[in-house]
């Protein structure tokens, strides 16, 4: 029964880890539009439109792409280190915007920042899960010496 437990317990921290860290991404992606949009645009104005519309696409690229590679994927790989999942979190986050919004629309050639929020937020994303999964597993990682 403790092994039941145990799987689900590892299933389901890996769930919400994985979602907690698209949502950081999501967050860091709208503060880093928003900065370029009031430095080169000079204005905020349709900010609103951009966050509201981008979350059910974040949340649609962490279930169709960032939680199966979450899920399928042993966690102890050196895939899962800082600082590569950031770049497979970047990687990742670029493919799921161009299947999931590129394809259909013009909105990638009208401005690159659209290309570059989506790198942000996935680049994030793999941060936030890769520094909190490796926490929880008490791993050492290059760089930390253990004492994170």
């Amino acid at each position: 029964m403790s092994v039941g437990v145990t799987v689900t317990n590892a299933l389901k921290g890996k769930v919400c880890t994985s979602l907690y860290s698209a949502l950081c991404g999501w967050a860091a992606g709208a503060v880093s539009f928003s900065g370029y949009a009031l430095i080169v645009w000079r204005r905020l104005d349709d900010i609103d439109s951009v966050i509201g519309w981008t979350l059910p696409f974040v949340l649609a690229g962490w279930l169709f792409f960032f939680l199966p590679i979450v899920l399928v994927i042993d966690g102890r790989r050196r895939l899962f280190r800082f600082p590569e999942f950031m770049l497979v979190g970047a990687i990742v986050g670029l493919a799921a915007f161009m299947l999931l919004v590129g394809w259909w629309t013009s909105l990638w050639r009208q401005s690159y920042v659209y290309l570059v929020d989506a790198g942000v937020t996935g680049a994030v994303a793999g941060m936030v899960y890769s520094r909190m999964s490796t926490k929880a597993s008490g791993e050492v990682t290059a760089g930390n010496g253990g004492s994170d």
